[in-house]
């Protein structure tokens, strides 16, 4: 089985802790109207993609799935807010 080349989940690691960084931060900027559910929301998705993005960097096998799953919540979080 071929393993994935090291740069592309190096971008895919930086690219995701970006996103999630700016998902961190998003409750420090309140906006009225949203409401505690959407921003609890978006920290949780923070922690979860900066351990995905941990795993990227290291090349875990766990992590080869965890961008699919950050791009999902993001959306769902997205819809609702």
């Amino acid at each position: 089985m071929r393993s994935r080349p090291q740069t592309v989940s190096a971008a895919a690691a930086v690219l995701l802790a970006l996103f999630s960084v700016l998902n961190l931060l998003f409750p420090l900027f309140p906006i009225e109207g949203i409401p505690a559910v959407v921003v609890y929301l978006a920290v949780a998705v923070g922690v979860v993609g900066l351990l995905g993005a941990a795993g990227l960097w290291r090349l875990r096998k766990w992590a080869s799935g965890s961008p699919l799953v950050f791009l999902f919540l993001t959306s769902c979080q997205q819809r609702r807010g």
